[in-house]
């Protein structure tokens, strides 16, 4: 086992973990945290390393009670994102900050937007016709947590719990609904997605939300393959075959995205996230930069690797105002790695970087570690003076 050099100001470790055919990877996983501010004015901001940089997280951590409260953080010791993670945790504020009985609150990546409705107190009503909808009581703001979207808890005697999402709030199963029969009002969820909103309290849907999917909701438990007696029996404690590496995807399956591209740089956009004298309308911008975070591996045959880190993480605290992102990747143990770095090439310093790259082998100089993100920019510039 080697140990990890990191060249970097950023919390980071190297750890050894199996897929779900016995293969034996090394992973190296590393977080870079930002602090910004909101100009009241326009709603811009400005990214700065934080001067505390944000540890890993080594263990899942919620709002209380695991069993009642949605999950806060997450562990960061997994194999393999196969898509990225954005996940928020904020408060919702009325317009104006004046009570209001419903308003919006929205998420823009790019060219993605995603869009929660929020409302008071509210309840399911029994009508002759079928379930409606009480109107909701007037509120100034509300936690953007999946303890307000639809589900349930199984907190009643013969209310069973609502797999998609057990710590929510609305969802009722036929049963206790008929054996309740002369109740005429329920507690009904106050988030959901106005494109689909919930028409029946037995309805099945998938919680909405910013935050983590805990590892039982059933969207997320699917993916976790057949854990039945012959695995008991035969496999355990390793993954069944049929695991999916999706499994390890955290963020709400509608805030899972295509990985984030390598040097690049993301426009996010929060609209309702914060009170209305801090930014115009309650909207602000954000710019995410993708940074230059590689692994520079040596065998002991004296191989070289360079290998970018991804981007499978970013995790927005509004009302903190910081930005975490976790970047990772892995080889498998078959590369026997005689020693591994981390390192870290700033964003102004990339073009520097390259040319001395490009010196360095034109000169056949001492070789100087580039992640093959940059060595693009680098073929990119010989294509262009052969040109000319």
């Amino acid at each position: 086992m080697f140990e990890l050099q990191n060249h970097t100001c950023f919390y980071a470790q190297q750890f050894q973990n199996v897929d779900q055919l016995d293969r034996t990877y090394h992973v190296v996983v590393a977080k870079v945290s930002y602090d910004f501010e909101i100009d009241a004015a326009t709603g811009q901001t400005e990214l700065d390393f934080a001067d505390n940089q944000s540890p890993l997280v080594f263990a899942d951590t919620y709002y209380g009670d695991p069993a009642q409260t949605a999950t806060l953080l997450e562990s960061d010791f997994s194999l393999y994102k196969p898509k990225t993670d954005v996940v928020v945790n904020a408060v919702a504020y009325a317009p104006d900050d004046l009570p209001a009985r419903q308003f919006s609150v929205a998420l823009k990546i790019g060219d993605y937007q995603k869009t929660l409705a929020v409302t008071g107190s509210r309840y399911w009503l029994r009508e002759a016709v079928g379930w409606t909808l009480s109107e909701p009581t007037l509120i100034e703001s509300l936690p953007i947590r999946y303890e307000f979207a639809f589900g349930g808890s199984g907190a009643e005697k013969d209310h069973q719990g609502y797999q998609q999402n057990a710590i929510g709030m609305g969802y009722y199963t036929k049963s206790f609904l008929q054996q309740n029969s002369s109740k005429r009002m329920f507690p009904a969820h106050q988030i959901y997605d106005p494109a689909r909103p919930i028409k029946d309290p037995n309805e099945q849907a998938v919680p909405e939300g910013f935050g983590f999917f805990s590892r039982y909701f059933a969207e997320r438990a699917r993916h976790t393959g057949t854990a039945d007696e012959e695995w008991i029996k035969n496999r355990a404690p390793l993954l069944p075959k049929d695991f999916s590496m999706a499994y390890w995807n955290a963020a709400h399956p509608s805030l899972q995205l295509p990985h984030f591209k390598h040097n690049h740089i993301y426009e996010f956009g929060f609209t309702g996230m914060v009170h209305s004298f801090q930014a115009p309308n309650r909207h602000f911008t954000v710019f995410l930069p993708v940074e230059t975070l590689f692994i520079h591996i040596q065998t002991p045959k004296n191989q070289s690797l360079c290998k970018d880190m991804i981007l499978d993480t970013v995790w927005v605290d509004v009302e903190k105002r910081r930005i975490t992102c976790t970047y990772r990747t892995s080889f498998p143990e078959e590369l026997e790695v005689s020693s591994c770095q981390l390192r870290f090439i700033a964003r102004s310093e990339r073009g520097a970087y390259i040319e001395q790259a490009k010196a360095a082998i034109d000169n056949q100089e001492a070789f100087i570690p580039l992640p093959p993100s940059l060595h693009i920019d680098l073929k990119t510039q010989k294509l262009s003076k052969q040109k000319q």
